[in-house]
């Protein structure tokens, strides 16, 4: 008996002690406040020679607490035909803790003879962000593009590799895998351009490390 009641004495001690740490009084939550930011992901975007859609990225940085915003999107402009080479489109994309969203660009150029064409792309604040900034607020796509230069691949001191590639001014992303058609991420290194070709050394990290090259789309 003596025990039971020296138990339940212990444990209102115990809590006022918790509820009194100057440690647990002095936690501020860090809010994060101010606008929200939104910009492409890249300065152009590439589709290949009958592509018949394009993929367009949004960066998000939030501003707001609540992690939330909006932006307003449009395509403007370019050498391409309006409903003749593509579908013009806008829209607004919501951001709700994501920090990437998409939007489509239909694509109608089928002839694979015909030349690049292009199209403008525009952000604007939507009405509910319309504090928001806008710092890449248009990018361009580029239609009708050849598919990305083949790679060189050869085994390099150390375990390294050279990866290189013809230059063809569309500035494609340099991607690596370890499991073929999954993962892919961009290889952390700038490459350097060596008599017309752009080259990259990297850390073959696996016995079966892939690569391919990726153009913003």
């Amino acid at each position: 008996m003596n025990r039971q009641l020296l138990a339940r004495a212990t444990f209102p001690i115990l809590l006022l002690f918790v509820l009194r740490s100057p440690a647990l009084s002095q936690v501020k939550p860090n809010l994060i406040v101010g606008p929200n930011q939104y910009e492409f992901v890249s300065g152009g975007y590439f589709v290949s020679q009958g592509v018949t859609n394009a993929v367009i990225t949004v960066h998000f940085i939030p501003g707001d607490p609540s992690f939330s915003g909006s932006v307003n999107y449009a395509t403007t402009g370019g050498t391409a035909v309006m409903n003749q080479d593509y579908k013009p489109v806008s829209g607004t994309l919501w951001f709700s803790g994501a920090s990437y969203r998409s939007f489509n660009v239909p694509i109608t150029v089928t002839n694979l003879t015909q030349q690049k064409k292009s199209v403008g792309l525009v952000l604007t604040p939507s009405p509910n962000d319309s504090n928001a900034l806008i710092l890449r607020n248009v990018s361009e796509l580029v239609m009708n593009v050849a598919p990305p230069p083949a790679l060189s691949i050869a085994a390099g001191p150390n375990g390294t590799v050279t990866i290189s590639w013809q230059d063809d001014g569309t500035g494609p992303l340099l991607e690596k895998s370890i499991a073929l058609g999954s993962n892919w991420s961009v290889v952390g290194v700038w490459p350097s351009l060596i008599n017309g070709r752009m080259t990259v050394t990297d850390v073959a990290s696996s016995p079966a490390s892939y690569y391919r090259l990726h153009r913003p789309q």
